[in-house]
């Protein structure tokens, strides 16, 4: 079973960012490389989303919307994509 556990590439050297996992001796892993820099270049980022959250909230942005599940299943439909057929 995969697990996946985020950390912080550096050159050569893996920093993990929520502690290494537990093992008992070496483990094969694969490393993915995310687009864009590193969450630590971000510091401030959870303050900004935590301050968009409260400006959409304070404009009602989201008021008509009146069954949030069955809003979201609409937008999740699949559709048919121009000149692929159905």
């Amino acid at each position: 079973m995969a697990n996946t556990y985020k950390a912080i590439l550096y050159g050569d050297k893996v920093v993990w960012l929520d502690g290494p996992p537990q093992q008992s001796g070496p483990v094969e892993i694969r490393i993915t490389i995310v687009d864009g820099e590193a969450s630590e270049a971000k510091p401030d980022r959870g303050r900004t989303m935590a301050d968009v959250l409260a400006e959409l909230a304070r404009r009602r942005s989201f008021e008509a919307i009146s069954d949030p599940v069955a809003w979201q299943r609409k937008q999740r439909q699949d559709r048919t994509l121009a000149h692929r057929g159905p």
